[in-house]
């Protein structure tokens, strides 16, 4: 009898283990945040209850990659947050959350992206992720199994339900019926979409990186220009040869892929040779496959759907159609200026702007003009942001291709502080200035002159001269 009641006992500590395990989730990682704009600078980690009962994280442990931290004695509630930080740092969480401060907690998570494990009392692993390189001022959060950068405008969401929409969160699985059936039945039928294969024109090849920094690696991004979700599954991409056969032809999955309407995908070999060195706002976006070696001076970059090889899209890039000014083009994408032009025509591509880290994949292009005729071409004075203590400049250009020269000078005409030079530009952008002098200190408050000269290679000048005030 003895021996049954252990046994009963284990089985019992067993199925609870079971039924937790993946529902606690590790939910929302700040791991750099600097001049967020509503938070206190303090790293944490948030954790979500999303089993459909409380759950005592007593005895409970966080493994930061190699790194155990206990966690404290707390009955987390149903559907309740708490968030993780060092015990000797300022937290702001919202008011139905929880706080836990911790002494073993890292005093500094890495930006670089880490391993994150969580393991229960019975040593049962609950969660297991890595979150990505940070992205400075705001937080990942949890989607799926995945991370999205929070959308939220004060940087994070410690406490609280994410800005991404919890509709993206998969429901607890009943465990005797883990695909949601209440009769116990498998389903009969997939789940229906209105994903469609592409036909020609409706997939593009929007940016190209042949030559990357060192330590990168090269990328091919796709937009979808259509009016409809695509269907990836059967498309692939290749390489043509002088004598138009093809070769290193790579299919983009082995399984399903969507792209939803006016979607990017961005083809590398290396996810992190990608998101370690550009801004990316949407890491599934970033997608890793045998990509084709792409030439630094030239090649056509084909890509194809079905059997019968229809040719969607095929750019014979060259690196003449870089900017002239740009003497090294190592880790400078070309763009696209319009995705609804010519795919061939080298007046539709240029070199993505340096004022937008010479790259964007995943993101609108730098250089994206929908009408090249627009006769805009401005760029603002110094904006002061009272609650960053900085100055954003923004600037609108009629054409791809210029170059930048912006300083300030006191009264007396003495440049004090030099912001651009010869920096090429996107067709609209921004950028901030932390108002220091050219000395790195802050520039005394009062009167100055902000002054920018936009010149293009085809000879055409504009300047901008305005005083204003620092404070």
């Amino acid at each position: 009898m003895k021996q049954i009641l252990l046994f009963l006992s284990f089985f019992q500590t067993f199925i609870a283990a079971a039924d937790i395990t993946g529902k606690v989730l590790i939910n929302e990682v700040m791991a750099d945040p600097v001049n967020v704009a509503g938070l206190p600078e303090t790293e944490y980690i948030e954790l979500w209850n999303n089993s459909g009962t409380p759950v005592s994280l007593e005895g409970w442990t966080l493994f930061y990659d190699k790194k155990a931290v206990g966690l404290s004695a707390f009955s987390l509630p149903e559907d309740g947050y708490i968030v993780l930080y060092r015990a000797d740092r300022d937290i702001m969480v919202a008011e139905s959350g929880h706080t836990m401060p911790l002494e073993s907690f890292p005093a500094q998570l890495a930006n670089t992206g880490k391993a994150l494990r969580l393991v229960d009392n019975q040593g049962n692993e609950v969660d297991n992720i890595a979150y990505p390189k940070a992205k400075r001022g705001f937080s990942w959060e949890r989607v799926n199994d995945g991370w999205m950068v929070c959308e939220d405008p004060l940087g994070g969401t410690p406490g609280a339900v994410n800005s991404i929409s919890g509709d993206d969160y998969p429901e607890p699985e009943d465990p005797d019926n883990p695909d949601g059936d209440s009769s116990g039945e498998q389903p009969e039928h997939p789940e229906i979409t209105d994903a469609v294969s592409p036909e020609a024109g409706d997939l593009v090849i929007n940016e190209i990186l042949p030559e990357p920094f060192p330590g990168a690696a090269e990328y091919i991004e796709l937009y979808n220009r259509s009016d409809k979700e695509l269907d990836l599954s059967d498309v692939s991409i290749a390489i043509r040869r002088e004598d138009g056969s093809l070769r290193n032809r790579c299919l983009l999955a082995s399984g399903e892929l969507f792209l939803k309407k006016e979607g990017y995908l961005v083809l590398t070999k290396e996810r992190y040779g990608v998101i370690d060195f550009y801004e990316t706002r949407n890491d599934f976006a970033i997608r890793e496959v045998s990509l084709p070696i792409l030439n630094n001076v030239s090649a056509d970059v084909v890509l194809l759907c079905g059997k019968e090889d229809l040719v969607i899209d095929e750019v014979s890039y060259s690196h003449q159609w870089h900017v002239a000014a740009i003497k090294e083009q190592k880790g400078v994408a070309l763009e696209r200026i319009n995705p609804d032009s010519d795919s061939n025509d080298s007046g539709n591509w240029t070199s993505a702007a340096q004022t937008a880290g010479y790259g964007t994949p995943g993101l609108q292009n730098s250089q994206y003009l929908f009408s090249p005729e627009s006769e805009k071409l401005l760029v603002e004075k110094p904006l002061y942001r009272h609650e960053t203590d900085d100055y954003l400049i923004r600037y609108v250009t009629d054409s791809p291709e210029y170059s930048c020269r912006i300083a300030i000078y006191d009264l007396s005409g003495r440049r004090v502080a030099l912001l651009k030079d010869n920096d090429t530009l996107g067709s609209s952008g921004e950028f901030v200035w932390d108002g220091k002098g050219g000395d790195g200190s802050d520039l005394r408050p009062g009167l100055y002159i902000f002054y920018a000269q936009l010149y293009h290679p085809e000879g055409k000048t504009k300047k901008f001269k305005c005083a204003f005030l620092v404070y």
